[in-house]
Formats: C-alpha cells, structure tokens, sequence
C-alpha cells in the first residue's frame, strides 16, 4: 500500500484491511500467486509453501540409526543434516581415495565391505544380499539417492498440479448432477428411464419372480427329492438304465439339471404308455369315448366335445365329420356335419351358424351327433341327443290366439 502522511496515522499509513490490498508484483507460478490477488492471499499461499517445506525438511521421521550417532551429534535441524551429509561424503570420498591409490590390494574397494541396511538389502536369486564390496554399496547408494531426487521432483510436481486443481474446484460455480437414465427391455417401457426408477421396477419383478417361484434355498432343494436309485433304474421304454439317457443329470445340483431329469423321466413314461397302447391289448369301441354339450344364442349353436377320445390311429368314417342334426320339435329338421376330432386339437368346441336353417327362433332345439371313427379295421359308430335352451323361447309372442272384444 501506498504511505500517506497524517498527523492522526500512526508511522504514516492508514490500518486498512489485508482483504482490501491486492498483490501488484508478477504473476509466481510455483505458488499459483497472481497479480491482482489479495494480500490475504499472498500471506496464506506462503504460509502453505512455508507449512509444506517445513514438514518436508523435518528431520522426525529419519532414521539415522545406520550412523550411529552419538546424542549429541545427532542433528536438531535441516541446516545440521546437511553438514552431516556433506562431512559423511567427504569421509567416504577420502577413504576411496585412499583404496583407489592402494593399487587393488588387500585393502582395495574389491576387498573392503559394507553392511547393506534392511531398507537396501536386494534378493538376488532368492538370496538375501546384505553386505557388499564399498564400491558396490556407494554405487547402490547412489543410485537409490538419485531414485529419492526423482520421486522428491515428481511428488511436488504432483503436489503444485493438485493445488492448481484443487483452486479451480473450489473456484468452480456448483454443479448439479443428473440422475443416468437407461431404457429397459421388459420390466419398464422400453424408453429411457431414470436408473433409480428401473432399479425399484427391477426389485418388484424379482420380488413377484421370488413369490411365485419359491426362494433359491427352495428351488435348490427341490432338486434333492429325485426318486432314490433313479439313476441306476432301468427306462420303462427301451432298455438300458436311466443314466443313460443323454441330457441325463446323475447329480442334480441345479433347478435346471433337475428339470432336465424331470422332462426326461415323463417322456420315457410317455413312451411306454403309447408302447402300451399300441401293442398291448386290442382295441374295441369301447376305447371311444363320446360325448358333448351344446349352448345357443342370437344364431349361433356351439357344440362343445370336450371328454370325447378316440385311441391313436382312429379317424372319422366320413371325410366331413360327425352327422349333426337339428330340430325345432315342430317337424323342421337342419343337418350338417362337423369334425370332431380336429376340434379336440383346438378349444374342443365348433360353432354352427342357424340364421339360414329355417328353424323356428323361439323354440328350444333338439340335437343329435352321430358320431363315426374307424381305424381300418374296427369301426365305431356312436350317437347322443341332446336338449339346447334357446334364450328367446322365453320371450316368444304367443300364436293361434283369438281375441273377442265387446
């Protein structure tokens, strides 16, 4: 700041704030000092440098003990440490000085040893090397004191890059983070969708998945109750034990291994069976099952044939199907023919449309299926009657009614 003369200003300056008093000297890089900084500032950019290079030259945590040092000689200060390296380099300069000169004798640098300290004793070979020739040992030294200077010069290098950084964080205007969005596949619609919200769809499909299939623990111990001896069982189709069977799980360790088991063991009941069916005992019309069912309404009579089988082999006599007929009970009859057994491959079911039989639409309807089924050599012929309700009999107008008013 600049002196301004006052009778009433102590030594000539007005007491003005540090904050107020800007640094005009150049710019100082290695501080990250800038003209134009307060003197707040400068003060406590140096005194952090100060505070750095004061916990840089401490002398705590060296280990000198390798010295061997009496307390008195031991030094307090960085000064002192210094004077005592320079007086340890002069010592071992001149006792190389004097094994140089000695001409390789009995006292020569490749006679004369030295004990490594733990920090600088190298395996070599899976030995433990902790002495060497002098010479080797101040070359070893050297080279781990030029290997301090490197990492010393890298350490404060990173430290005045991390300075730098860590101003320009504190300098920098608050951000706002955005929560990261993803688009799923099946648990969400598939558009992107903030991961939290994801997450929570994901937790409640697991939890859904975990209720309807049991917990891990339980499926896991599903798999322990395959029949005993299964594996050693001989296959009630074809011969051979069931371990045989190729996909077969010996071990079951997994709800999948075991479900591999489980489908095999049914497709070798399932062929046994049809082994059965197809050799075992001869067919009769017996083996045919025929029954059905019907509902009306609005035109449309649907024939239901569920429980009705036939053995494999067997097929309609007639190439369109069963004889369905019919009647109103006022003598008009309608008939036509359906497929029986290819409705069974469906719903079981087969809709025939009466808006063009000629059937009164009120009454009720009697109908008959003649069933037929052959294999080739036996023929089935079996038939069945049913009543179907028709919904609009209970709202039919009365006919043949005469009426006399007086």
């Amino acid at each position: 700041m600049i002196p301004v003369s006052s009778n009433t200003i102590t030594n000539g300056c007005n007491p003005i704030s540090s904050n107020c008093v800007v640094w005009q000297g150049p710019d100082i890089p290695c501080i990250n000092l800038c003209t134009g900084d307060s003197v707040s500032d400068v003060v406590a950019k140096l005194a952090t440098e100060l505070c750095t290079l004061l916990d840089q030259t401490s002398l705590t945590n060296l280990d000198l003990s390798c010295l061997n040092l009496a307390s008195q000689d031991v030094p307090t200060d960085f000064s002192e440490l210094q004077q005592l390296i320079i007086d340890e380099l002069c010592a071992l300069r001149g006792r190389c000085t004097a094994l140089e000169d000695d001409g390789g004798g009995p006292g020569s640098s490749s006679t004369v040893t030295a004990t490594l300290p733990g920090c600088l004793q190298p395996t070599i070979n899976n030995d433990l090397i902790t002495v060497l020739p002098i010479d080797e040992y101040a070359e070893l030294v050297a080279a781990k004191v030029c290997t301090l200077i490197s990492d010393i010069t890298t350490i404060k290098s990173t430290l005045t890059s991390h300075n730098v950084r860590i101003t320009t964080l504190e300098n920098a205007a608050t951000s706002t983070t955005s929560i990261p969005k993803v688009t799923p596949v099946c648990v969400l619609p598939p558009v992107l969708t903030d991961i939290d919200e994801v997450v929570e769809a994901l937790e409640q499909e697991f939890c859904d998945l975990t209720t309807v299939t049991g917990s891990s623990t339980a499926l896991l111990s599903a798999t322990t109750y395959q029949c005993q001896s299964l594996n050693t069982d001989n296959k009630l189709f074809g011969s051979g034990t069931m371990s045989t069977l190729e996909g077969w799980n010996t071990t079951p360790t997994t709800v999948a291994q075991s479900l591999t088991n489980l489908w095999l063991t049914i497709c070798d009941i399932r062929a046994a069976v049809k082994n059965i069916q197809t050799t075992c005992c001869a067919t009769t019309c017996d083996s045919i099952l025929f029954t059905f069912a019907g509902v009306y309404n609005t035109g449309i009579l649907t024939l239901n044939f569920n429980g009705t089988s036939a053995p494999a082999g067997f097929s309609e006599c007639h190439p369109s199907g069963a004889l369905v007929t019919v009647s109103d009970g006022t003598g008009t009859v309608y008939s036509t023919r359906v497929q029986v057994l290819d409705a069974l491959t469906g719903t079981g079911t087969v809709q025939i449309n009466l808006t063009s039989a000629g059937l009164n639409v009120y009454m009720d309807y009697i109908v008959t299926v003649a069933f037929c089924v052959t294999d080739g050599t036996v023929t089935c012929e079996k038939a069945s009657t049913v009543t179907v309700t028709n919904p609009a009999g209970a709202c039919a107008l009365p006919t043949g009614v005469t009426a006399t008013i007086s």
